[in-house]
């Protein structure tokens, strides 16, 4: 079967998985057209699950990154991101300091971390970038943001910052397959047109997995902070910032970096997948030294529950089969 490359492809996948009652999601449908081109059967499964076999062999699940591809052990641990922290760094891999607190617990946290700063504080079990405030270095804003957070999402974790250029890497059984950097949402000046034209000239060459732009009450203040509003005109060149986290899920933008990381950096991330046991499939999201003020490599986090998708319609640069990979390791 050919690989998909457009709306259309992915749309025809899409209706199997309906069919089958498997949740019709971009990431899915990779992994399901991936299993059907190698002739493994593929069924739904009451929680929307598709399930891969190979004759009366084993079977492995998958929904949105979800699998049993990774042994249980890894599944228990790698939620708890301090536990994660605590065994990265125990394995000599550089990662953030961090604990988690109830959301009462606000000057407990402060008297914690007010000598680690700049620090980062978000929701312990939230995903797509929703509640991170980073950058914190004052009483009053830590406990600003620890308020909010904890009032919104409930447990709150609270880390030191690390400088250092966000990249995503998909490790597969150890081994580093694809690698995006993400940029948080933005968009880059022409000198004529104002901001709100190049959102929605952006918006227009989005891809399959890019989510458009969007001008709320984040993006005015962001804006804000770059002395900008949706009606300036930014000079040409001029990044006018809509984000300060990169999810994708916010409008970031994934940009294949696999070929550019040295011998050491991908030596680095396959030491931390090493370190952490019966984690088979992954998705690490690792500091590497790109800027003037980055500092040496470390890992923020770990996603057992990776998004694929990202690695096959990159906004800039080559697409990377993740899908083929980790179905390889399902059934070698």
């Amino acid at each position: 079967m050919p690989p998909l490359k457009t709306q259309e492809d992915l749309d025809q996948v899409k209706g199997f998985l309906r069919a089958e009652g498997i949740k019709p999601g971009t990431g899915n449908a990779l992994i399901v057209h991936e299993a059907l081109s190698r002739g493994l059967r593929v069924t739904g499964s009451p929680r929307g699950r598709a399930v891969i076999s190979e004759g009366a062999g084993a079977s492995f699940h998958w929904r949105n990154g979800v699998s049993n591809i990774n042994h249980r052990l890894a599944r228990q641990i790698v939620p708890q991101k301090e536990v994660v922290s605590r065994i990265l760094r125990a394995s000599g891999v550089s990662a953030g300091e961090n604990a988690v607190f109830s959301p009462s617990d606000a000057e407990r946290a402060w008297a914690w971390a007010r000598f680690a700063s700049p620090l980062v504080v978000k929701p312990f079990n939230a995903s797509q970038g929703r509640g991170v405030h980073i950058g914190i270095e004052t009483r009053e804003r830590f406990i600003e943001a620890f308020t909010s957070v904890g009032e919104q999402y409930g447990e709150v974790l609270v880390e030191n910052f690390l400088p250092g250029t966000e990249h995503r890497a998909l490790v597969v059984d150890n081994l580093l397959v694809a690698v995006t950097r993400r940029v948080p949402a933005h968009v880059v000046g022409d000198g004529a047109s104002t901001v709100e034209e190049l959102i929605a000239a952006k918006n227009r060459r989005r891809g399959l997995i890019h989510k458009p732009l969007r001008t709320d009450d984040s993006a005015r203040a962001n804006l804000q902070q770059d002395g900008l509003s949706p009606a300036s005109v930014p000079s040409e060149g001029q990044t006018a910032h809509l984000r300060r986290t990169s999810n994708l899920h916010t409008g970031g933008d994934a940009i294949d970096a696999t070929d550019e990381l040295h011998d050491g950096e991908r030596e680095f991330i396959e030491k931390a997948a090493r370190a952490i046991p019966g984690l088979r499939v992954a998705g690490f999201d690792v500091l590497l030294p790109r800027g003037e003020d980055d500092g040496e490599p470390a890992i923020l986090e770990v996603n057992p529950f990776p998004m694929i998708s990202m690695h096959h319609f990159p906004a800039e640069g080559q697409s990377r089969d993740a899908a083929g990979s980790i179905v390889r390791a399902m059934f070698p």
